[in-house]
């Protein structure tokens, strides 16, 4: 059957966004010591990422929470260092896998309809598109204020078929998250690919569990040919 529409993830998928935080908390982390917080990078880091883990990676006051825990009080004149470190750090990682650019328009190129869906809030998605140069790029995007879900809820990719006016089977989804991403998307039918160059070693083993797993994004094209014959056969 022939694939019509294509849906990615954005973190991890499109772009590097762990890669991103890290270096983002590195450099939060350092300008609030320099601004009084009473702890060495080492463990300020450690705690950040104990927070996000916790909370989530979206959560917006982290740094609060760091500060409460640490010194019973939210200082500004902490606060605001750490904040402006971070976005400023934040806004130079944001780039592209290699190859998203080219991959993309050639897809749109052979009349594919191209979707987004992540769990991020819908600014947050808009923001990263627009700073790699994609907010022009796809046909829709669905957040997690569209369906007050995140995947691997069916409602996400229930939302993105309705968009498409297309059988599910002729759908495929990319993401880096077999939990979230692919197991979700086979539940409700689609063709699946695994960004495997987005996912930690111990995501590498199950990749299995998608119909197809990439190393390189521009890999995509050899996926869409491989399900494309699979109709054939």
């Amino acid at each position: 059957m022939k694939i019509k529409a294509i849906l990615f993830d954005v973190d991890n998928t499109l772009i590097d966004f762990m890669k991103m935080k890290k270096e983002a908390v590195k450099a939060a982390a350092a300008a609030m010591i320099a601004a009084g917080l009473p702890m060495n990078q080492s463990d300020a880091e450690h705690e950040i990422w104990e927070l996000y883990e916790k909370h989530g990676y979206e959560y917006q006051k982290v740094f609060q929470k760091l500060l409460m825990n640490k010194m019973k009080k939210v200082d500004y004149s902490i606060l605001a260092p750490g904040v402006i470190a971070y976005k400023r750090k934040k806004e130079g990682y944001l780039i592209s896998y290699p190859g998203v650019y080219e991959t993309l328009e050639k897809l749109r190129r052979k009349g594919y309809k191209l979707g987004v869906l992540s769990d991020a809030p819908r600014i947050q998605v808009w923001l990263r598109l627009a700073a790699m140069g994609l907010h022009k790029t796809f046909h829709f995007v669905v957040t997690f204020d569209d369906t007050k879900e995140k995947k691997p809820n069916p409602a996400t990719f229930r939302k993105a078929i309705a968009k498409l006016d297309v059988r599910p089977e002729q759908v495929v989804m990319i993401g880096d998250s077999i939990e979230r991403d692919i197991k979700g998307a086979r539940k409700e039918g689609m063709k699946t690919i695994f960004a495997k160059y987005g996912s930690d070693s111990a995501m590498c083993r199950h990749g299995k569990r998608a119909d197809f797993e990439i190393t390189r994004f521009e890999e995509i094209i050899d996926a869409l040919k491989y399900f494309e014959g699979q109709g054939k056969a």
